[in-house]
């Protein structure tokens, strides 16, 4: 439902951003009338040569399109204000296009305007040289000159085109560089404009697959009783089925929807879990980029990083389909508040460090955010209200990420209602394959995206889209960048990074053996130090290349809410089940390399677990204060 309303949304927007492509023609008019009114101005002063120096200048800072659109509008209208002479509309329209695109493509290409201006003056030379001679040519033809009369009429011109060379010269040297500060002050808002119209024009495509795959999916039949019967029968599930006859029609269509909705793979990995402690591995600690080394060369990484993040190659996946449940809130963890003397969400003060990236590079980084079913309608509802933290609505995308059951100590299904399975999220590590799914991939696509910083919500002090951290990492040539920290103590509650073999793996705080976690180097400091935050850059060619591949699946055991004997549902005080997850972690060894880039722990990990102690929000307000953040 969400995806049909921000279509039509999208299509508004639509609307307003061809309206805004009246600034464009605006542009070019105003452009052209100025070109005309300074050559009809100055048409007998000799000396200076505006149009050529004002061509050169407009396309090569607001591309060979524009200023090929300028050309013709110029030689059109230049004909009705000076006379019709149809040689003169030929050498017009085809010298000032081919002059445009010329330089135009220089401005692609050129990086230091003033190493260059030597190199465009002698080229916007050569074209005014150009210029002349096919002014002689059109006119020989024209008006049916011999062959010997033509050379004459030449040799003739000559005198003429030296001074005139002479001028194209001095007025490139001394006025191009000035004219383009001027067309670069309407470039940045201009250009803006014309990248949201590119890009919402074509996510209306993207809006319309969406929009029709969920009328197909509310238009697929529901199972049977007699189905589900015959299904769970055969799986052993029939206590599924127990409170059927009690329930009302809309009641038992609930319940047939959610036991058709299972996903059975739980079952495979039940019979075959899989040993993810590292044990049986070539575990070895993994060599990484520590603070001191990226203080040395931190200049040059920034200067990689704003460049990519300039170009949209990066975006930003927001993971937040965790409940608050912890915090003792019955809603989305990001929106609780964190505030003391004031509100102040998760969600918020995520996004206040993301925009300090986006207005440092002057664009804002594609958000996405991964929700789940139990938080899906209450997390874009926040967004909404809350304005989107500053982006407008149609630059946060938001996608469900995917279910699994939860099932007893024998394998059982529990039921969450009497009308409803118990599902729960699978984990983080099912993100990409969700957002393939929501056809999101090929949104990135098609904005140029090259790199995905995913990123936990828990943690209030994330710095996202950081572009030392980015610069750093595609400098290094890596698949994958990882913010990690070092631990403080062995039975931290943090994934390690390490080496398993030849590649790069993370192991979970849960399944690091004891020997591991205590295991210490010759200084005394541990091992397995680099415990990661959950904050990664991955290549997004290489997320498509390992996309069917299969990450392993953790059975973790929980205190599951469920529907007891007496029909009532209740949350157990300890675990009583288990439930099924993917975590991005499993992604690393996937990569096949990895660069751990070390952070400081006080400035970026303020992890919310809990809502006192270790990793709660009592220590995260702290780490907030001490970072001159006002609560």
């Amino acid at each position: 439902m969400y995806a049909l309303k921000n279509g039509k949304s999208e299509k508004n927007r639509i609307k307003k951003a061809t309206v805004r492509s009246a600034k464009e023609s605006a542009l070019i008019a105003v452009f052209t009338a100025v070109v005309i009114a300074l050559q009809f101005a100055l048409y007998a002063l000799p000396g200076i040569e505006l149009v050529t120096v004002l061509f050169v200048s407009f396309s090569f800072t607001l591309g060979w399109k524009r200023g090929m659109a300028a050309a013709t509008v110029f030689s059109l209208l230049r004909q009705l204000l000076f006379g019709f002479f149809p040689t003169v509309l030929c050498l017009y329209l085809l010298y000032y296009n081919l002059l445009s695109l010329l330089f135009g493509v220089f401005g692609k290409k050129v990086k230091n305007v003033y190493k260059a201006l030597p190199f465009l003056t002698g080229t916007a030379c050569i074209c005014t040289l150009l210029f002349n001679v096919l002014d002689t040519a059109l006119t020989a033809l024209w008006y049916g000159f011999t062959p010997q009369a033509g050379k004459a009429y030449f040799l003739a011109s000559l005198p003429f085109m030296i001074p005139q060379i002479v001028c194209t010269a001095l007025s490139v040297a001394l006025l191009f560089v000035p004219l383009r500060r001027v067309f670069l002050l309407v470039k940045k808002p201009l250009l803006q404009t014309a990248r949201k119209r590119k890009n919402l024009c074509k996510n209306i495509d993207f809006y319309e697959k969406v929009c029709y795959n969920e009328r197909k999916k509310s238009e697929r039949s529901t199972m049977t009783y007699e189905q589900a019967l015959q299904l769970l029968t055969k799986k052993g599930q029939t206590h599924l089925l127990r409170y059927y006859d009690d329930l009302d029609s809309q009641g038992k269509q609930n319940l047939l929807a959610s036991i058709d909705a299972i996903v059975w793979d739980f079952e495979r990995d039940l019979a075959n879990p899989i040993d993810l402690s590292g044990k049986d591995g070539d575990i070895r600690p993994i060599d990484g980029l520590k603070i001191p080394a990226i203080e040395e060369k931190k200049a040059n990484f920034e200067k990689i990083g704003i460049a990519a993040i300039k170009a949209g190659k990066v975006a930003a996946v927001l993971l937040a389909g965790g409940m608050g449940t912890r915090l003792g809130v019955d809603g989305p963890k990001g929106a609780y508040d964190i505030g003391v003397t004031k509100p102040l969400y998760i969600f918020e003060q995520q996004m206040k460090n993301l925009s300090k990236v986006n207005e440092r590079c002057g664009v804002r980084v594609p958000l996405y955010v991964m929700t789940s079913d139990k938080n899906h309608e209450q997390t874009v509802s926040f967004w909404k209200t809350h304005g989107y933290f500053g982006y407008e609505e149609g630059e946060v995308q938001f996608f469900k990420q995917d279910m699994a059951p939860a099932v007893d100590y024998e394998g059982k299904i529990y039921l969450e209602r009497k009308d409803a399975v118990a599902l729960s999220p699978n984990g983080n590590g099912g993100w990409f394959s969700s957002l393939q799914r929501a056809g999101l991939v090929e949104d990135l696509k098609r904005k140029g995206v090259e790199w995905l910083n995913i990123y936990a919500v828990d943690n209030v002090l994330q710095q996202i889209a950081d572009p030392i951290f980015v610069g750093a990492t595609i400098e290094s040539g890596v698949n994958c960048g990882a913010k990690v920290v070092c631990k403080t103590r062995p039975e931290e509650k943090v994934g390690v990074l390490c080496m398993d073999g030849d590649t790069p793996s993370v192991i979970e705080y849960y399944e690091l053996t004891e020997e591991m976690a205590n295991a210490r180097d010759e200084h005394g400091a541990l091992s397995y130090c680099y415990g990661v935050i959950m904050n990664y850059l991955l290549r997004l060619s290489k997320l498509e290349e390992i996309a069917d591949k299969k990450i392993p699946v953790h059975i973790v055991e929980k205190k599951i809410e469920c529907v007891c004997e007496d029909g009532v549902t209740r949350k157990p005080e300890k675990e009583n089940g288990k439930k099924f997850e993917t975590l991005v972690v499993d992604l690393i060894k996937l990569m096949g390399s990895a660069l751990p880039f070390e952070v400081v722990r006080e400035k970026e990990f303020a992890p919310i677990k809990n809502k006192t102690g270790v990793d709660s929000v009592e220590s995260a307000r702290e780490l907030l204060r001490q970072n001159g953040v006002e609560l």
